[in-house]
């Protein structure tokens, strides 16, 4: 078959590569995405062309029937109806079902079809049960999986940072010149990242500002940074452009809003800011609270108190507890680095 060549297939509902750095440094791996025609149509729409992934993620769908003793990882939202047609994968290939949603049996869902949402729960839990291995992302996903599907072999498994820790050298020089205090966010620039929450910290706090990231909210980081409450760097495409950005910060910010059917379930970003000696602030969603602990090697505040008690902590000059927390964040972000996660799944597949 033409993709012989791969030791593992990822399908995923979006692009999978940021979270399976681990997965790449020992295997062959193919990419594609579960929705290939919704993302063949918008490369015809916006780019005028049908992008490499997307002409795979293709050949994959019409070749499912086809597929003999591969390695799948099946990463798809629960009661996605497509796991209909990616699910039958499982008959004559080792299919792996990998997931962060820590609410499977709370009735909230990434995908809902209204009516037909008992029968794709019934379906769900017809192929989680047939699956070779399931595995979660963080603790709470992997509580949560192992109630929904009555598997008691879900392995818990983090995302894993591909960021190289920041010299020890450099982190003393960075946290000796406070004069240059550095607070600043990197993410995506909508309100469930709590981009608003950021401006009004950047209005009331006697510190250097930074902002990285794109999204439908640029406008008002650029109507900020006219006004000289922060400064702008546009969206960081290159990874040493992001590890650079990160290590130059004492503060990261991460004042994440709950949404209707979305939380932050885990942030790549707060480790890779942990790893380069920064303080993350974060609120206290399911991801953030089982990767911070509280006051020790980071902040986790409520979405309500969040920027009171950032402004509070940001103007308190507690150079030398912020030191701290971030020399203990170096060490906690170590679990997460690609050789140790590479490990647990090398352990689990081989």
């Amino acid at each position: 078959m033409i993709f012989r060549r791969y030791d593992l297939i990822v399908i995923h509902d979006f692009d999978g590569r940021p979270y399976y750095k681990a997965l790449e440094e020992s295997k062959k791996v193919l990419f594609v995405n579960s929705r290939p025609f919704r993302f063949f149509i918008r490369d015809l729409i916006k780019k005028k062309t049908v992008t490499k992934d997307v002409l795979n993620s293709l050949l994959v769908f019409f070749l499912i029937p086809f597929f003999r003793k591969r390695n799948i990882l099946l990463a798809m939202a629960p009661l996605n109806w497509r796991v209909l047609l990616y699910g039958t994968l499982h008959y004559k290939n080792q299919v792996i079902y990998h997931s962060s949603w820590p609410f499977w049996s709370m009735g909230s869902t990434p995908f809902s079809y209204g009516f037909f949402d008992p029968l794709l729960a019934l379906i769900w839990k017809k192929y989680l049960n047939n699956f070779r291995f399931i595995v979660a992302v963080t603790k709470s996903s992997k509580k949560s999986l192992s109630v929904f599907s009555d598997r008691q072999d879900v392995v818990q498994i983090y995302h894993s940072v591909d960021c190289n820790e920041i010299d020890s050298v450099d982190f003393s020089k960075k946290w000796l010149n406070v004069e240059t205090f550095t607070v600043g966010f990197l993410g995506r620039l909508e309100y469930s990242k709590g981009v608003d929450d950021v401006i009004e910290i950047a209005k009331q706090c006697r510190c250097n500002m930074v902002v990285a990231g794109f999204g439908s909210l640029e406008n008002k980081i650029v109507r900020a940074e006219a006004s000289n409450f922060l400064t702008y760097n546009g969206h960081l495409k290159d990874r040493e452009l992001v590890r650079k950005f990160l290590s130059g910060l004492h503060i990261l910010l991460l004042p994440s809003k709950k949404t209707e059917g979305w939380e932050e379930l885990f942030g790549l970003v707060i480790v890779e800011a942990m790893s380069q000696g920064v303080v993350v602030i974060t609120t206290s969603h399911v991801g953030p609270i089982e990767i911070i602990e509280n006051s020790v090697d980071g902040y986790v505040f409520s979405e309500k108190e969040y920027v009171a008690s950032t402004g509070r902590l940001l103007n308190s000059n507690c150079f030398v507890d912020f030191e701290n927390v971030a020399a203990n964040a170096i060490s906690s972000s170590r679990k997460f680095k690609l050789s140790a996660i590479k490990k647990e799944w090398e352990s689990l597949i081989g």
